[in-house]
């Protein structure tokens, strides 16, 4: 019987496994560059050759489930990472949502700041208003008081030195000090402490007439008055010991205050009559 050649049968079935090895090759080179999943379908697929042929080669097999493996692991990611990713990821949100409240509250406190700069201004307007008022009233008030004591005191500034050279006239030295007590003074408050001074130096001399013309000034002395004869028994008494009293020098001046007799000492000192009289009883 003659022998069979399959030397060539065996020579094509070797090249087509060859070209078969060499597709899969590729076809797993473009998976991994395409990062595609790897599987014995996806290379399978992409490379034109049958599951069970790859099943069967056993080198190709192994690759194909080691790179499956690794991308398996890669993909799986462990549960402590995924809870810290999740972590992570409320920590964000709410720190997201605090600087949002953060800026309404900055919002709201700069609104709020804004009224009351407002009503500060107001107010120091407000104030600043007042101040002037009361100014204003402070003003007027003195303006009044200077009023009032220009009504009391001499009318004119010529009165004033009128009153000065009469009171020179009359023998008183005048100084700085009893010049203003003068000026002062009202014109009748002069005249009637002028006039009280001239009776009293024609009883006694006095030793100090400026002082003593300055207090009676000063204390609004009034001359000698006369008493009615008919009013009391108190009058008429006084009526008869004054003229005496006044001769020996025991008194100077005489004058009504509040329904009470004041006689002026030689000691230049108004006392009550009663008290007085105790005193020096009769003349």
């Amino acid at each position: 019987m003659h022998k069979r050649d399959t030397s060539g049968l065996k020579k094509h079935a070797q090249m087509r496994s060859q070209e078969a090895k060499r597709r899969t090759e590729e076809g797993i080179r473009q998976l991994i560059k395409d990062k595609k999943p790897i599987s014995f379908k996806t290379v399978a697929e992409i490379s034109g050759v049958s599951r069970a042929w790859l099943y069967q080669q056993d080198d190709i097999r192994a690759r194909i489930e080691h790179l499956r493996s690794q991308q398996s692991t890669r993909k799986s990611v462990p549960i402590e990472q995924k809870a810290t990713r999740s972590s992570n990821t409320a920590v964000v949100r709410t720190l997201k949502e605090r600087v949002k409240k953060v800026q309404a509250e900055n919002h709201e406190l700069r609104r709020q700041l804004e009224v009351v700069y407002g009503r500060l201004v107001h107010a120091e307007g407000e104030a600043e208003r007042y101040k002037r008022q009361l100014e204003m009233i402070q003003r007027e008030r003195d303006k009044q008081q200077e009023n009032m004591q220009t009504n009391e005191a001499p009318s004119s500034t010529a009165d004033s030195f009128s009153a000065v050279r009469i009171v020179e006239e009359a023998g008183i030295p005048v100084n700085a000090t009893l010049s203003r007590v003068i000026r002062a003074a009202a014109p009748g408050t002069v005249r009637n402490a002028l006039e009280a001074f001239q009776q009293a130096s024609e009883i006694a001399a006095i030793r100090h007439p400026g002082g003593w013309l300055k207090r009676a000034i000063e204390e609004a002395w009034e001359p000698n008055i006369e008493i009615a004869s008919d009013e009391t028994t108190e009058l008429d008494r006084f009526n008869e010991w004054f003229p005496a009293a006044r001769e020996q020098g025991l008194v100077l001046a005489s004058r009504q205050e509040s329904g009470e007799i004041l006689v002026l000492t030689s000691d230049e000192e108004w006392v009550n009559f009663q008290q007085f009289l105790e005193t020096h009883p009769s003349t």
